[in-house]
């Protein structure tokens, strides 16, 4: 009798053998963590774009708004002399702080700027620009602008304030004279003149990431000297 040998002779294996689905397995995971790492540092690189593009924006407007209101700095301009109890109510007042590594300056003036949504458009103003510690992040700091319209005599301390910038690094105000001497701190009352020019750096970011934006004022009325006196 003969054997049927189609019975004898096992036919192909319709499953997968341990190797393959291992190596299946290995290369699925290859895949999914490629795809995961590209995704994570895409996303990081979108963020940081983002966040770049929020900080060139913000220093923009911030020195621009600063700009503006140095070139319309005022000093009594009238041709005649002007006592010290006159003189005060005018100011522009620089003042120069270090914190460790940290400039902290603080600038004081009169200015003749509308920032455009004031309760008193067109009148002389006081404004003043200084960085007061951010108390949830220590070691970062705001930009605060205070305001104050109404007539007085010495710096106020009255006045709207408005937040300009967060997540500050320092602020660093220089002073140039009409011999271009750089001065860290200025007083109109001792001077009786505004600088020829204004130069502010706004450091902002984080540590690792921060960046120096710089601009230049140049009051039109900074060639005038207000003669005293000497009342």
């Amino acid at each position: 009798m003969r054997r049927d040998s189609s019975r004898s002779c096992p036919g192909p294996s319709s499953g997968f053998t341990l190797i393959e689905l291992l190596l299946a397995f290995v290369i699925t995971a290859v895949v999914v963590a490629t795809v995961n790492f590209v995704f994570f540092e895409t996303h990081k690189t979108i963020e940081a774009v983002v966040e770049r593009r929020e900080v060139y924006q913000t220093a923009r407007i911030v020195l621009d708004r600063m700009v503006r209101d140095l070139n319309c700095a005022y000093v009594p301009s009238g041709g005649g002399a002007v006592s010290d109890d006159a003189l005060s109510m005018w100011r522009f007042v620089g003042e120069h702080e270090e914190e460790g590594a940290v400039s902290r300056d603080s600038l004081t003036f009169t200015t003749a700027a509308d920032i455009g949504f004031s309760r008193y458009p067109g009148c002389v103003r006081e404004v003043a620009y200084y960085l007061e510690e951010d108390a949830e992040n220590k070691g970062t700091y705001r930009l605060l602008r205070r305001e104050d319209p109404t007539p007085h005599k010495g710096a106020s301390t009255a006045g709207a304030v408005l937040e300009m910038a967060e997540g500050v690094g320092g602020l660093k105000i220089v002073y140039v004279d009409e011999y271009g001497q750089e001065n860290d701190s200025w007083d109109l009352a001792d001077r009786r003149k505004l600088p020829r020019s204004i130069r502010v750096t706004v450091r902002l970011g984080s540590d690792e990431q921060a960046v120096d934006f710089t601009a230049t004022a140049s009051p039109p009325l900074a060639g005038i000297t207000v003669s005293s006196s000497g009342g």
